[in-house]
């Protein structure tokens, strides 16, 4: 009998994990990830996300720019228009809410079904991430930019996108951070 009313409250708890944290149903997953050669340490890969955390705000300030002087091409535009058209501005969700980076299993949806990314988390204005399914899903070099692109997709959630929108965002960084600058 305690072990149903432990696992009610645990649902319990998560339905109302889902309502704290962004718009849809919580959860992303990295786009096209190319094939690791060997699969990662997700210690590494929780180190490599950590940094990525920079890298995307440098990113984010970056677009912004190019977004109010109108020096984006059209789709690049509807991409991040939704972004940055939020109250809450990403910049600050960024630096502010707190990225928690699972080593040994993977973040949950808010029909608890595993992910690579969400916004369920027990803790308000967080985003979970998960190294253990990074490590598994995608090659070393392709870690840096797909988890960049996956926090955008968690804090855009954060910020008040839509499932819709937070993939197009997510879709448009990851191409532009997998292209080598100039």
């Amino acid at each position: 009998m305690k072990f149903l009313i432990s696992i009610s409250l645990l649902f319990l708890n998560l339905s109302a994990f889902a309502m704290i944290g962004g718009v849809s149903g919580g959860g992303g997953n990295m786009i096209s990830p190319k094939s690791p050669v060997t699969i990662a340490n997700p210690e590494a890969v929780q180190q490599i996300v950590y940094k990525a955390r920079n890298v995307l705000y440098r990113y984010v300030s970056q677009k912004r720019t190019a977004y109010l002087n109108n020096q984006l091409s059209l789709s690049q535009r509807a991409a991040f228009a939704p972004l940055f058209s939020s109250n809450l501005t990403i910049e600050r969700v960024i630096s502010s809410a707190h990225l928690h980076v699972n080593e040994h299993h993977a973040c949950w949806d808010e029909n608890h079904q595993p992910v690579d990314g969400s916004t369920i988390t027990p803790h308000p204005d967080s985003i979970c991430i998960s190294a253990y399914n990074i490590a598994r899903k995608t090659d070393v070099s392709d870690i840096a930019p797909q988890s960049a692109a996956l926090m955008l997709h968690e804090y855009g959630e954060l910020t008040g996108l839509n499932e819709d929108q937070a993939v197009a965002v997510q879709k448009a960084a990851l191409k532009d951070l997998r292209e080598p600058t100039p």
